[in-house]
């Protein structure tokens, strides 16, 4: 049963070690997002892509990984993330993933792999390239688009809860029993001494009395034996 209550704990103190690290994962891809460039660890990053532009290769509102890079002996059909830096875009400034189409003077053209998108209009340079695509995260993406809502960020905030409840409140509610167990048998122990102190009492009371019939006997002897001498003198 102990060993049972040990590994349960452990899953759980695990399960919410997972959670902490993905919702922290899903904090830091999004400061990146919001920063312009992407947090890297080991030169490694997580990206959250918003858009359905790279359909079906990286879903819509999506996390994906990528590895550093310089910009430098890119190929074509690589998939990048890069930083806009045409003025004249909406996306200007902001981080874009998407396919090289072909290799040019000064850089290299891109486009998404969804059917409905043409070649983008401008050329990204080597200088501009922050990372290559190397795979989806389903299991991040699912956390991402939960914690991306109130209810979502609610039904994880429950999850934690009651994560945490599995792992402390057995260990609470044995806590408190052996106070309370504590706690009765001291009252036990008290009640015996109160019992143990009112015998004794009466014992001691009772001694007294017999002692006191004894001294009277004497007494009444005494005085006999006493009015005996007289009577024969």
């Amino acid at each position: 049963m102990k060993k049972n209550n040990t590994l349960s704990k452990i899953a759980n103190i695990v399960w919410v070690v997972v959670i902490v690290v993905l919702l922290a994962l899903v904090v830091v891809s999004l400061a990146g997002k919001n920063s312009g460039r992407p947090t890297f660890i080991f030169n490694r990053a997580v990206l959250w892509v918003e858009t359905g532009s790279m359909e079906p290769t990286i879903e819509t509102r999506s996390f994906v990984s990528v590895v550093k890079s310089d910009g430098q002996n890119l190929s074509v059909g690589d998939v990048i993330t890069f930083v806009c830096a045409d003025k004249s875009q909406a996306v200007y400034g902001l981080l874009v993933t998407h396919r090289i189409e072909a290799v040019v003077d000064g850089g290299y053209k891109t486009k998404g792999d969804n059917t409905a998108n043409v070649t983008d209009p401008w050329i990204v340079r080597p200088d501009d390239v922050v990372a290559v695509y190397t795979g989806n995260l389903p299991l991040l993406t699912w956390f991402g688009r939960v914690f991306s809502s109130w209810a979502g960020i609610a039904m994880i905030a429950l999850v934690f809860v009651l994560a945490m409840s599995f792992v402390y409140i057995p260990d609470l509610v044995r806590a408190a029993r052996s106070d309370i167990g504590e706690k009765d048998d001291n009252a036990k122990q008290q009640q015996i001494d109160r019992l143990v102190a009112e015998e004794v009492a009466r014992l001691n009371r009772e001694g007294l009395g017999c002692n006191d019939d004894t001294k009277n006997n004497k007494e009444v002897q005494s005085h006999s034996d006493d009015n005996d001498g007289q009577s024969d003198r």
